[in-house]
């Protein structure tokens, strides 16, 4: 299954905004710069946080996903198909380019043209959001129908906030601000979470109601009475779902998200 592919099944079946995805649209929202007027909002997905931004802003999207596309003209919003490493657009055609969540699903074929795309298309202004130092060999799953060991959510690299400040260097853009943000989740950095996880390295399947990105196919759903069988099924889902818990409940807790806005350099800057 191609990525297009991927994300069309999901906007098919996506059609509201969860809550956690409209808090990091509107702390993306309360940091734009006040001379922004225009946004192109990359892998805008089905429009609904663009939506948000629209509400303060003009804002076009690109989306790789055709029925993301159609959905948010749908809704009344400019969108166009496109991927990141090849926006048809031209240069300097936004005042901020913002790719929330984009990243971290780039593989190294596409990582840096991306970047480079991003850049170019910006006339000022950058605005990134990434997961907070994911640790995905701690996350990764084996999928019980066709063996593809992955994320859930097709998560390729990971992102320290310490990275993030050199991110656009290269592409003559600075750091006006970077900060973790969102709800607190468990730290996978802690010395507690990486015991609790160790056996995510040798054998792993995936938990209730988590869905395989490769072939989609969903462990049992979400009906409880389906995920306890298959909690007590063998021994080792039942340790599996136990060491999770208590990593849930006791790890410390961090940011779930980076945040950052990058400028573009003027001859004053360089």
């Amino acid at each position: 299954m191609d990525v297009s592919s991927h994300f069309d099944k999901i906007y098919e079946s996506t059609e509201q905004l969860y809550e956690v995805d409209k808090e990091r649209a509107m702390f993306i929202c309360d940091n734009i710069p006040g001379d922004v007027k225009t946004i192109l909002d990359v892998g805008c997905g089905n429009g609904l946080t663009s939506k948000i931004y629209s509400e303060k802003f003009e804002v076009t999207g690109v989306e790789i996903s055709k029925v993301g596309v159609d959905k948010m003209n749908s809704m009344g919003l400019k969108c166009i198909l496109g991927s990141v490493e090849n926006l048809p657009l031209e240069d300097n055609s936004f005042d901020m380019v913002i790719a929330s969540e984009i990243l971290e699903h780039l593989d190294e074929r596409i990582y840096s043209r991306g970047l480079a795309e991003i850049s170019r298309v910006s006339r000022n202004y950058i605005i990134i959001t990434v997961p907070n130092d994911e640790k995905l060999k701690l996350v990764r799953f084996e999928c019980p129908k066709c063996k593809s060991v992955c994320v859930p959510w097709t998560h390729l690299r990971s992102f320290k906030r310490s990275e993030m400040e050199s991110l656009f260097e290269k592409y003559n853009f600075y750091t006006i601000r970077s900060t973790l943000f969102g709800p607190l989740t468990p730290d996978n950095n802690s010395i507690l979470a990486r015991i609790l996880k160790i056996h995510r390295l040798f054998f792993s399947k995936l938990t209730p109601s988590t869905t395989c990105p490769i072939c989609k196919y969903v462990v049992l759903g979400s009906k409880p009475e389906k995920s306890i069988k298959y909690i007590f099924k063998e021994p080792k889902n039942f340790l599996l779902y136990t060491l999770d818990y208590i990593h849930c409940k006791l790890s410390p807790k961090s940011p779930r998200w980076i945040f950052a806005l990058y400028q573009k350099k003027t001859d004053k800057k360089k």
